[in-house]
């Protein structure tokens, strides 16, 4: 069972030179919660991303869709071992990605939450901008 823990994954390779930090609360029942760790708090990883989380046992493993590979998926998988954690990302074309990791203390941070973006609150925004160039013309 993987306990409540912050850890920083180091990856170091051709493509990549960089610390990812996260955090996994699991409640008793067994049921958990997955966080990035931001400068601003703790930014929950979106539903598309939990709904394809696994547990089992000591291993966490998940496909995740990425921005910058539409409609692509990566597959992560990360086994803990007391304060030491290891595992893989695999993209598709490039491969898999190794990586070893360590859980950090944990500290007080605030959650954030991710606001969806809707298509229509920016047409909002747009028209209500356009709306004050015209005021100012009409002046």
């Amino acid at each position: 069972m993987i306990e409540t823990g912050r850890w920083v994954l180091h990856i170091n390779n051709m493509f990549m030179h960089e610390d990812l930090t996260g955090q996994i609360n699991v409640a008793e029942d067994g049921s958990f919660e997955l966080f990035a760790v931001t400068e601003e708090g703790l930014r929950p990883f979106p539903k598309e991303v939990t709904d394809k989380l696994t547990i089992d046992g000591d291993t966490l493993s998940a496909e995740v869709a990425m921005d910058e590979m539409p409609g692509m998926k990566v597959k992560v998988s990360v086994t803990f071992s007391g304060d030491e954690a290891e595992g893989y990302f695999k993209f598709p074309i490039i491969g898999k990605m190794k990586f070893k990791g360590e859980k950090l203390e944990l500290t007080e941070l605030p959650i954030i939450e991710r606001k969806p973006k809707k298509e229509s609150d920016s047409a909002e925004n747009a028209g209500e901008e356009a709306g004050k160039t015209d005021e100012k013309a009409d002046e």
